[in-house]
């Protein structure tokens, strides 16, 4: 949640609004009689865990000398209202305008801003790192993510998530990994999202109590549906029936969060599955929409607010969609969460049964294993096969009794 007055909180609950809007770029200030259309923000998440994404700007400013030039020039929005005769700002952001999203208008002496992203863009880039994990050495989660800040010059707002000081080993990313990725895919098993603030900090940012209540009249609809509770987790690899989860067992109907191909688990899944699951189970989320919301713009991702609905409840929600729809109002959302069902009978427990099939692919040996068993009551049959740049090897073994059957071949 963006830091604010309590003066201007209360200030929300009069109706009577003067808003005001600035952009600061390289120190000057350029106010509404420059600006042409208020400055409109977008932030959105598709997954209550997990990813990292781009708060973007759209608004247009009067270039009446064409002389303004903000290409790859950070532009510091401010938005705020008159209160007792004074403007009181509050900062929105810091975006980044490329070439590609600025169209000048000579004519009509105007520049067009058009989905500016914000600091992500510099995280594009394939995912290097100068960690050493020779000789088995290991690496907190905070190491790996302050390495990128340092990488990049961006200031780390919080070094107190999840698995901040939990040793990794060698994560399991490919040749395509991005930084961007890597954060994402950090803050998923952290039960988490990332965002840039209004700062331009990175947070990997849990949902965040706000203690705000929003009454009826600050707001023009709301549709809601069912509130949803995780008491689930997943960790498995798309295309393979050979998901873990945790718990093995549970008294109700499972609601699943499923984690896939994550390269922080990938190889250690079974060691990790109940940190990760701390961080998850207990979610609660409530697919809603609310439309027409005086000055949602106090409010940031994954914050969580309670709302007075039209029929008289209270109602918990999680933030995971911001848009301004105009000067003073916003709609704010949470998508309904589609997610297929886990088929028990093949997937494997946490730590007991051994899967009927596995494929894992460690992108850091550059080394393939392929596993099919089948356990009956007095015998086990394991084929496997593993592959690497030098060689194949194959595998068949039956074991039961007094029986052993093996044969292993070396390509």
């Amino acid at each position: 949640m963006i830091n604010t007055s309590q003066r201007y909180k209360e200030h929300l609950n009069d109706r009577s609004f003067s808003p005001k809007s600035k952009i600061v770029v390289d120190g000057i200030e350029y106010i509404g009689d420059v600006i042409k259309t208020a400055p409109k923000i977008s932030h959105s998440s598709t997954s209550i865990v997990g990813g990292f994404p781009a708060k973007t700007l759209s608004f247009d400013i009067y270039d009446l000398d064409n002389v303004l030039d903000f290409e790859n020039k950070e532009i510091t929005v401010f938005k705020g209202f008159v209160i007792d005769g004074e403007v009181e700002y509050v900062q929105q952001g810091i975006f980044i305008p490329t070439k590609d999203k600025i169209q000048t208008n000579i004519s009509n002496r105007t520049i067009s801003f058009k989905d500016v992203q914000d600091k992500t863009q510099f995280l594009e880039d394939l995912y290097q790192t100068e960690l050493d994990y020779s000789n088995n050495q290991k690496h907190t989660g905070l190491e790996i993510i302050e390495e990128i800040c340092n990488k990049k010059g961006i200031v780390l707002k919080n070094n107190d998530f999840a698995f901040s000081n939990y040793e990794f080993p060698h994560p399991n990313f490919d040749e395509t990994t991005t930084y961007r990725q890597v954060i994402s895919r950090f803050a998923e098993i952290c039960g988490a999202i990332a965002i840039f603030d209004s700062y331009g900090e990175l947070e990997i940012k849990k949902q965040f109590e706000t203690n705000d209540t929003i009454q009826r009249n600050r707001y023009e609809k709301i549709s809601e549906e069912k509130q949803i509770t995780y008491n689930t987790i997943v960790l498995g690899k798309k295309g393979m029936n050979n998901d873990i989860i945790y718990p093995e067992s549970i008294a109700e109907d499972r609601v699943e969060f499923k984690i896939y191909d994550n390269p922080f688990v990938d190889l250690i899944r079974e060691d990790i599955i109940e940190e990760v699951a701390t961080n998850i189970i207990g979610l609660t989320y409530m697919p809603f929409e609310l439309n027409g919301f005086l000055d949602g713009n106090i409010y940031e991702l994954n914050d969580v607010i309670n709302i007075n609905d039209r029929n008289g409840n209270t109602v918990r929600a999680v933030i995971l969609n911001i848009e301004n729809s105009s000067r003073i109002k916003s709609n704010l959302k949470m998508f309904n969460l589609n997610e297929s069902v886990t088929n028990y009978n093949l997937a494997g427990s946490k730590k007991i049964e051994i899967e009927k099939v596995r494929l894992d692919v460690d992108h850091n040996k550059k080394e393939i294993e392929a596993q099919a068993s089948k356990i009956s009551e007095n015998q086990e049959q394991i084929a496997q096969v593993i592959m690497n740049v030098n060689s194949i090897q194959n595998m068949f073994q039956i074991t039961g009794g007094s029986n052993l059957i093996k044969d292993s071949q070396l390509l």
